[in-house]
């Protein structure tokens, strides 16, 4: 059973992925305020559909400039905090050559 569910996680994810990433694409190349948001509800999708839970204590300052510092463990780091409000990740310059991460992390303004 814990296998189908993988192998559907998967699959939707990657649906999810064919269809948000010629939008982000786009709302990066033409500065469209989407490009701030798609990234953010693929992060929310992406933790549903693996069955990460989130628990935010507190609230984020919105209201002026914010610079969140975290001790980075794992792929899900990315994924938990992406999911919790528009924002953009610092990375080395090395990601951008990663197979998939290296294009994610463009997209998402890294």
């Amino acid at each position: 059973m814990a296998r189908i569910k993988a192998i559907w996680a998967i699959f939707a994810l990657t649906i999810v992925s064919v269809l948000l990433i010629p939008l982000q694409w786009l709302a990066v190349r033409f500065g469209h305020p989407l490009q701030r948001k798609l990234p953010h509800l693929w992060h929310r999708v992406a933790t549903r559909l693996v069955g990460i839970r989130v628990q935010l204590v507190g609230v984020p300052e919105r209201g002026r400039p914010l610079l969140i510092t975290a001790n980075h463990a794992s792929w899900v780091d990315i994924t938990v905090v992406g999911s919790l409000m528009p924002l953009s990740f610092i990375a080395k310059s090395e990601v951008a050559g990663w197979p998939i991460f290296g294009l994610f992390a463009k997209l998402q303004r890294t």
